[in-house]
Formats: C-alpha cells, structure tokens, sequence
C-alpha cells in the first residue's frame, strides 16, 4: 500500500529542490516569509530592560553558551538566538544542483557561483532588514570568523547596516609556530571576515588577524574572555568552594592543540583510530590513572567532563577506564561523566587533571590544585604541542601515570599542594592568554558592539548625505 504521507513529503522535497522553483522564490516577497519564520524560531537566550540594552541577534549560540551567560549578566544585552537548521535550509535555495563550488570559498571563479552568491546577499539582506525592523535589533554576533554558512549572512548584516561582530572565541591557546602557519594559512586562503569587526581575546589573536589581513587592523580589538569573568572577579562566587567535594578530569583527546597533519580519516574530531595516533600514551595513562584513584577512595566523588558531551567521546572513555582498569565505568560507582559547567565543578574540587585547555587557567585562577600530565608523548614526540610550557611552574606535573594516580589520591586526602604561588607569574599567565586579567571583558565586549553600531550608522548618514547631493 502506497504510503500518501511519505509520498507527498517526497514530492514536496522534490519540487523545493527543482532548479526552476529555487528560481521562482528567490525574491523580496519570499525573503519577507523566510524572516518571519526566523523569527517565530528564535530562542531568547537572554532578557535586558535598561535603557541602554543592546538587542543582539546571535549566530551559532550553542559554540559560546558561557560566553554569552556571562555576558548576560552584565544586564545590558538581550539576545535572540537564530535557528541555524533554517539558516541551512534559506542558504540552500542558492545552490544549483550540478553546480560545484570552490572548497576555498575566497577563491571561487565559477562566475555562476559568483552570480548566485551575490543573489543570496541580497536576499539575506532583505531578509535581516526585515528582522531588524521587527525586533529593533542593534547587532549580529558569532563566535568565530570562520564558519562557512555564515560568510553570505554577515557579509548581508553589513548591507542591511546592521554591524555583524566575530566574537572570535579561539586562540586563547596558540604557539609561536602555529601562529606562522595560521597566518600563512589565512593569506594562501585569502581568508577575510565579512562582517563589521572582529573582537579577540587576547593579544595574540590580535596580531594574528592583523598579520593575516582577516580585517582593517584598526576594526580589530582585544577585549578578553567573556566567560572568564566568572572566575576573574574577586567576588566570583566560584571563589567560594561549595558543600560537595570531588575530584575533576577535563578529558582531552589524542588531538590535543595546535598539532600538524591531523589524518582526515580518523575515529572522531579529536579521537584516532585504533589509538594509533596523537597523544595515545598520555590519554590512556591520564584516564587509567585518575579511574584508578576513584577505586581507591569509594567514599569520593571523582568525575569526568568531556569536552563535548557526546555518545562518542562517552565511548571513548569508556573503553578507556575498562582497558586500564578492568571494570567497566558502571562497576565504579563514585565515577561519572558530567556535564556540569567548568567553574562549579573547579569550585567544589579537591584536585583538577587537564591538558591543553583554558580549563587549567580558569582552576589555576580560583587557586585549585591543578595537574597538567608530562608523560608520554606530551614529554616526548610531541612535547612543542603542549602549551604553557613556560608557565609549568604554576602547576603540578606528574612525569607518569603513576606519579598522577598517587598525587590525586594525596590531594584527596588533603595534602598539600606543591604547585607554584607567584602572583606576578600568575598574573602574566593569564595575560598572555586571557588577555586580562581584570573580569571586565562583558564590559569591553558591549563597549565595541556600541563602537560597531557607531560606524554603521555613521556609514548609512554618509551614503545617504551623498545621496541627497546625487538627487
């Protein structure tokens, strides 16, 4: 029996797929639908009723959800968060099936493509001109300038003289030879950014983007890591430890950091296959290590925070705790895997193990016993893709992955950590990387949006003064 629902569901996919109706609805009357549908989907991540509020429409709000509750609390913005499925679905009705596109989108010829392309800026710009007027929107953010499916929006935002802002949430961690390759990636890619200004978090960044020519130099500030205000005030309630007591693991992966000629074909982003590649020894030895400790002491509680919370990276670990222990995760009953945000579970631990990440600055900060491991290939092969190595005496560093179970089980039991304790050295620390170290990034952040929506409208008042002139 044919099955009516399914059928016609097919049919419809095959009509809005069909060249001949893309061509039909990619006009001002359609953008006007597509932006009310937008705008039944969007998600109020975040509400403000100053006078001086900013109303934000935010791209890609689930990469920077911290970010964005820190900045929240600063009370002076109210962010509506876009539906990137239908952004997918409106990029769609400009491709041309049969059509191929460059895999570089900056140096696409196909002068088809080029033409297409060209049409849908248009399009969005009708379509967030008609979402500005609707919710009186002051600006668009994303968290990066990278993200392909967001080049033709942002590039539309700046027609619809509505300044598009990359928070660019990277680069917090980076070498000085990634840094050359970076920029020598950006310049052979002729990578721009096709908003308004680009806001990094540190100088590094900064410069990178500069060097790179990502954008005018002088549209690219440093303003810190918003979501580490959280833990950089004085105030932070995260300074406070909490009634619970645990031991914390930030897992990583066997791709941990800047490293060179990653294999395309590989278990995961940051997993290879058959621990065949990567930062296997350490990986293996750090989860082994710290599972090991919570079989030790039943009566503590020891979890483990992926990076992303995935069935994957879930197996992965796993597989990792039954491999170095024998049992599986479920047989120890004191071991888990959270999702818990990063400052709460810093907050209440007796001792913190991670590698490579902002995680052991945002610990090293709230003054917790931190871990970084120094065995395996982090000590040898691939020891110039750690970082902090010249910050190291800041923390603990176990040479194997026995030193790492015995000092967790020591700190559990109260001992003292050994880690360093100069302030000034702390402080250049999270400088370097952080940017600043004062918790005022929220406030730097608004600053530069205000600065966005200036030049935005000083640019509408002289086209519109010459305009007149023409007239």
């Amino acid at each position: 029996m044919i099955n009516i629902r399914r059928f016609l569901t097919r049919g419809a996919f095959a009509v809005l797929g069909h060249e001949w109706f893309k061509f039909f609805i990619r006009n001002k009357f359609v953008a006007t639908i597509c932006a009310e549908m937008l705008i039944r989907k969007l998600k109020k991540v975040a509400t403000a009723n100053s006078a001086d509020n900013l109303n934000v429409l935010v791209f890609s709000a689930f990469r920077y959800k911290q970010d964005l509750r820190c900045l929240a609390e600063t009370g002076k913005y109210s962010f509506w968060s876009i539906d990137a499925g239908l952004m997918t679905s409106i990029n769609a009705i400009f491709r041309k099936r049969g059509l191929t596109e460059a895999d570089n989108y900056f140096a696409e010829t196909n002068p088809e493509v080029l033409r297409l392309r060209i049409a849908q800026q248009q399009f969005l710009m009708h379509v967030l001109t008609r979402m500005q007027k609707r919710l009186d929107l002051d600006v668009i953010i994303t968290p990066a300038i990278h993200y392909r499916s967001e080049y033709d929006w942002c590039r539309a935002g700046v027609l619809a003289k509505l300044p598009t802002v990359a928070i660019h949430k990277e680069f917090t961690l980076i070498g000085q030879e990634h840094i050359r390759r970076r920029v020598k990636d950006y310049l052979d890619n002729r990578t721009i950014f096709t908003g308004s200004r680009v806001l990094t978090t540190n100088e590094t960044g900064k410069n990178l983007f500069s060097k790179a020519g990502i954008h005018d130099p002088s549209r690219i500030e440093m303003v810190g890591l918003p979501r580490a205000d959280q833990v950089l005030g004085p105030d932070s309630p995260f300074r406070i430890p909490g009634d619970r007591k645990i031991a914390t693991l930030f897992s990583f992966g066997h791709y941990s950091g800047e490293m060179e000629d990653i294999p395309v074909d590989r278990r995961s982003h940051y997993f290879s296959w058959g621990n065949q590649d990567g930062f296997v020894k350490l990986v293996a030895g750090t989860h082994t290590a710290f599972a090991k400790a919570a079989i030790d002491r039943p009566d503590f509680q020891f979890v483990i925070k992926p990076k992303y919370v995935t069935k994957e990276w879930a197996e992965v670990i796993e597989e990792l705790v039954f491999e170095g222990t024998g049992r599986s995760l479920h047989e120890i009953p004191n071991l888990r895997i959270v999702d818990d945000e990063a400052p709460s579970l810093m907050r209440d631990s007796s001792v913190v193990v991670g590698f490579n990440s902002t995680v052991v600055i945002e610990s090293r900060i709230l003054n917790r016993p931190t871990l970084i491991p120094m065995f395996g290939e982090a000590k040898g092969a691939l020891n110039r893709f750690v970082y902090f190595n010249e910050f190291l005496s800041l923390f603990e560093t176990p040479n194997s992955a026995e030193e790492l179970h015995k000092r967790i089980v020591e700190l559990v039991d109260g001992k003292a950590t050994t880690q360093g304790d100069d302030s000034n050295e702390l402080e250049r620390f999270v400088r370097k990387h952080l940017g600043y170290a004062d918790g005022r990034a929220g406030e730097r952040v608004y600053e530069q949006l205000k600065i966005a929506i200036g030049d935005a409208q000083a640019m509408y008042d002289k086209v519109a003064i010459a305009n007149a002139g023409r007239g």
